[in-house]
């Protein structure tokens, strides 16, 4: 960490590299820490909550276009010089979390056209959107300017997993002609490429983002008590099995976190951290079972290092 941490300051010095994003995002990242009420907290937790909310689809401090997460509305890049050499993995980050929010809004789309659909039907389904051609990919950007995020809608198996999708279920169900294209079209829609609009995607991902955020910002103790009650607060969703690459993709996330950290820390990054009386954080509070706490436990473990003692 020290080593490319004066790498780094080299370039600084000879003028190869600014940190005009840099200031930018840890000004906005810790304005926000104010604003969401985090005080009193450590200069990780506002580090946490900075990336988190950069890289997190529909992020406070992400671009608005789903498929730039980095770009702002002008086009400009958002993403700090420090972790720009990461800038592939921060993609793939943000490509996994989209599509484990399309996932959850496609499964609960089944449940709605499919009251009480059997369990063997909704793993064939969760199958079938979570194989590695469904629903994102990352691929060179036309402009050059890296890898983008191409999504479902703009790929031609776009069309096939919604078919497979609709051919699984009724494996286990009869559909009528009329509900087999009453799926296909929710299925599409919950594929669309700005699908904030639609209301249940709006609940879905503000449930899905609102637990990932308590697995990664809050300190040590609070993410243990958040990671346990995982699987519960995914229950109370309607998508238990998502548990495993919630917990991946998370656990991901928190090592950038963390490493990050180590890098530049507190000689690069400038955070105003809140003071006063702490509010309650995005969290997720259930009692787990023995496989959700052995997970937690192990991922808790892996997180932490000398980047927080709070």
């Amino acid at each position: 960490a020290q080593f490319v941490q004066e790498q780094f300051r080299e370039q600084i010095e000879k003028g190869k590299v600014t940190l005009t994003r840099t200031n930018a995002w840890a000004s906005a990242a810790s304005a926000l820490a104010k604003e969401r009420g985090l005080g009193p907290c450590s200069a990780a937790v506002v580090h946490r909550l900075g990336v988190v909310e950069l890289v997190l689809p529909g992020g406070a401090l992400a671009g608005p276009d789903l498929a730039r997460p980095f770009a702002d509305a002008n086009g400009m890049d958002l993403l700090p010089e420090t972790m720009a050499e990461e800038r592939d993995l921060l993609r793939e980050v943000h490509a996994e979390l989209l599509k484990l929010e399309r996932i959850a809004l496609a499964v609960l789309r089944v449940k709605q056209v499919v009251p009480g659909a059997k369990p063997e039907a909704l793993q064939a389904v969760y199958g079938i959107l979570a194989s590695d051609v469904a629903p994102f990919v990352l691929a060179p950007a036309e402009d050059g300017s890296g890898m983008r995020v191409l999504l479902l809608g703009e790929k031609a198996i776009g069309k096939a997993i919604c078919d497979g999708v609709v051919n699984a279920v009724g494996k286990f169900h009869e559909l009528t002609e009329v509900d087999a294209q009453a799926l296909r079209d929710l299925l599409v829609k919950s594929f669309d490429k700005q699908p904030e609009s639609d209301r249940t995607y709006q609940l879905v991902a503000s449930r899905l983002r609102s637990i990932v955020r308590g697995l990664i910002v809050p300190a040590k103790e609070e993410r243990t008590i958040n990671a346990k009650g995982l699987g519960k607060a995914l229950g109370a969703l309607g998508v238990a099995p998502l548990s495993v690459p919630v917990v991946r993709v998370a656990a991901r996330l928190l090592d950038f976190c963390t490493r990050d950290l180590q890098i530049h820390g507190g000689a690069t990054y400038k955070f105003t951290v809140p003071s006063g009386s702490p509010s309650a954080s995005p969290a997720v509070a259930a009692d787990p079972t023995p496989a959700e706490s052995a997970r937690s436990s192990s991922t808790s473990a892996s997180s932490d290092s000398t980047a927080e003692h709070t």
